[in-house]
């Protein structure tokens, strides 16, 4: 819900500093309704997705997904849709995979413009 109102990182942060500095039980429906009005969301919009089936059901569809996806545990960071990193690995294993991840995305529509006249856009390449 809080994604909606566009206050996904301020949430969590409150999250954080409710759970892990004041000591509150982020699992409390009214912990949760009152953390979302002091970012300015509606206190019965946010009693509402509290209470309704259709924050339950979309969550459980991106559990699902995640297993689909072979998540089985955190940190799990998936690039481009297609490459994953699973646990804590060390920086080589993240370089590689940027890098993979960036030759196909970006690397592709260079523009190789210059001297010889080649240019490339998404239709591919012309010398």
């Amino acid at each position: 819900m809080a994604k909606k109102h566009n206050k996904s990182n301020e949430m969590e942060e409150a999250l954080f500093i409710a759970h892990f500095i004041d000591g509150k039980n982020v699992g409390d429906p009214e912990v949760l309704i009152s953390l979302a009005e002091n970012l300015g969301i509606d206190k019965e919009e946010a009693r509402e997705a509290i209470t309704s089936d259709q924050l339950d059901y979309e969550v459980n569809q991106d559990i699902m997904e995640a297993r689909n996806n072979g998540v089985s545990g955190v940190p799990f960071f998936v690039l481009n849709g297609k490459y994953a990193v699973s646990g804590a690995q060390p920086v080589e294993v993240f370089e590689n995979a940027l890098q993979q991840t960036y030759k196909e995305t970006v690397s592709p529509f260079k523009d190789l413009s210059g001297s010889n006249g080649a240019s490339c856009d998404t239709d591919g390449c012309s010398i």
